[in-house]
């Protein structure tokens, strides 16, 4: 799960950091956007095939549960950009797979299992 979750932070980051620069376009930002939607369905598939102890397994379906919600979620803030709205970035923090992903990762984490770094 550490190198999962390891590669998945590269793929975020890599496309964050192209994003950065001053006057990125949106449709940029948008292609940008589906290759983190490509590697958030690619870590959904290997963390399904991945079968918890027994302490987490709670967390870990509510992980999975996250990084599809996040996966499809990013269809309207994709289709937000393309439509030239660069706002559209600022709710990224709010979406709920999101939110269900940072949970279960610290719940995860917090039971000793250490998922990222």
């Amino acid at each position: 799960m550490r190198r999962l979750g390891s590669t998945l932070a590269a793929s975020i980051r890599s496309a964050a950091a192209a994003d950065s620069r001053e006057n990125t376009a949106p449709a940029t930002v948008a292609a940008n956007l589906v290759k983190i939607q490509r590697a958030l369905r690619s870590a959904a598939i290997a963390l399904a095939s991945i079968g918890p102890p027994a302490s987490i397994r709670s967390d870990h379906a509510l992980l999975l549960k996250g990084v599809r919600e996040y996966a499809t979620e990013l269809d309207g803030v994709i289709r937000r950009l393309r439509g030239g709205q660069v706002t559209a970035l600022k709710a990224i923090p709010t979406l709920r797979g999101v939110r269900d992903m940072q949970r279960a990762t610290y719940a995860i984490v917090e039971k000793g299992y250490p998922i990222v770094g």
